[in-house]
This record gives structure tokens, sequence and C-alpha cells, in this order.
């Protein structure tokens, strides 16, 4: 393509921007600059009309909103347990208990607990213990 205008022709380009966010909010402000050789130039402005007002004097500069939409934290929940528990000793088994948590938003999920009552699986005379974990990223 060529990068000369003739008078009156206008000329229009497409480009895909991708980009992550990193915590910052919705929406980026954005503005392009143009010039040519005659010394020329001027600032962009948002739309697609260089003059808006259509007073052959481009000398609008709105910046140009980028929107996104940042879907909130979502917390998503599995467990599982060892495929067969553990004898290790008269009548006492063990197993282990693995909680999978993921976060299927885009915003941060802070303070997350978890809560398991044992007691309402292991009724009636079962006896149970149990130890803190912690929590490990993959």
């Amino acid at each position: 393509g060529s990068n000369t205008l003739v008078g009156g022709e206008s000329v229009s380009l497409s480009i895909r921007v991708q980009f992550e966010p990193n915590g910052e909010s919705s929406p980026f402000l954005n503005q392009a600059f143009a010039s040519s050789n005659e010394y020329s130039s001027d600032t962009s402005t948002n739309g697609d009309d260089p003059d808006p007002n259509s007073d052959d004097e481009p000398v609008e500069d709105a910046p140009t909103p980028i929107p996104f939409t940042l879907k909130p934290g979502t917390i998503g929940l599995a467990k599982s347990a060892l495929a067969e528990s553990v004898r290790i000793g008269d009548g006492l088994f063990e197993t282990t208990l693995t909680y999978t948590i993921e976060n299927f938003g885009d915003k941060p999920l802070t303070g997350i607990q978890i809560t398991d009552d044992l007691t309402e699986t292991f009724i009636g005379t079962a006896t149970i213990s149990s130890s803190l974990g912690q929590f490990q990223k993959p």
C-alpha cells in the first residue's frame, strides 16, 4: 500500500490488539498520533471521523476508550479421597482428602477457607482426627 493521500481522500487501518489488564480497571484510554512530511499532524479523537464537527480543522482529541469486562472471582471446589483407605492398626484406617480450588473468574479471590464437617460423614461411634493442611499451587 501507499502512504500518500490525495486531497479529500481517506483510508482506514484496522489492527487486532490482545492485552491482559493485569489488575487495571476498564476502560483503558488510548490516543494515536499521525503526521506527514508536510509538517501536518493530528492527535486521534474517539470515533471514526477525524473531524467530528466538520469544520475542516481536525483539532478534536478525545481519547478512545478500550473497554473490557473482568469476570468476578468465582470459586470452584472439588474433593477427592484415596481409592482405598489404608489400614494402619487394629480397626483403624487412614485416608487422604485432597481439595482442589479454582478461580473461574478474572478478579482475585482472597481469604479462601475450606470447611468440611467430617462428623457428618463419620457418624455414630466413629472416632476421627485430622491435621491441618496447606495450600499448594501446582
